[in-house]
């Protein structure tokens, strides 16, 4: 495997994975390679904004261009959501971070976590992988447990971020763990 490869493998849990700990793992706080973050929108469930709930999405942001890349959960996967009547679909998408993606200029904050040292392209591969893993999964939405902010939870882990970072903003459903989800790991660099 190539340096700064990342893999997928596929696990059933019940419990956040434990990911491996290299000595050099992707992840880390020191300023080298992709920039991660999380993004906050207002939650939404029928087209209404949830009172003192946020909504989150993971954007990384190239180290040499700025430009930004992004995936979100969601019931239907747009702003608003999906209807708010179950049972639903967990949708999910990932792109290039600016207009006609769904959270684009809606943000209310934005959270650094980190960095993963690796080649951009390959952490939007990453992005893109996991979100079609998701889709193809067919994980479901249920509200304030396995939502976007589950989902948010899982890419940030699949890059090597754990134990999970808090968010700076309320978001209900984040670290939560349920079901079949894709594992991403960052391996040795």
């Amino acid at each position: 495997m190539a340096s700064g490869e990342i893999r997928l493998s596929t696990t059933t849990m019940r419990q956040m994975p434990v990911l491996a700990q290299s000595p050099t793992p992707c992840a880390n706080s020191a300023g080298q390679g992709v920039l991660i973050q999380m993004g906050f929108t207002d939650a939404h469930s029928s087209g209404n904004s949830i009172p003192g709930a946020n909504h989150t999405f993971v954007m990384a942001v190239d180290p040499t261009t700025g430009a930004a890349y992004a995936t979100r959960g969601g019931p239907g996967s747009g702003p608003g959501g999906g209807p708010g009547i179950g049972p639903l679909a967990l949708v999910t998408t990932s792109g290039p971070y600016g207009p006609g993606f769904p959270d684009y200029g809606s943000v209310s904050g934005v959270q650094t976590i980190g960095y993963v040292n690796a080649p951009f392209n390959q952490v939007t591969g990453f992005l893109d992988a996991y979100s079609a893993a998701v889709n193809a999964s067919g994980s479901m939405y249920m509200g304030a447990d396995q939502n976007s902010n589950s989902y948010t939870g899982f890419v940030l882990a699949g890059l090597g971020f754990y134990p999970l970072p808090t968010p700076s903003m309320s978001a209900p459903g984040y670290g939560m763990d349920y079901k079949p989800i894709p594992n991403f790991t960052c391996p040795k660099q």
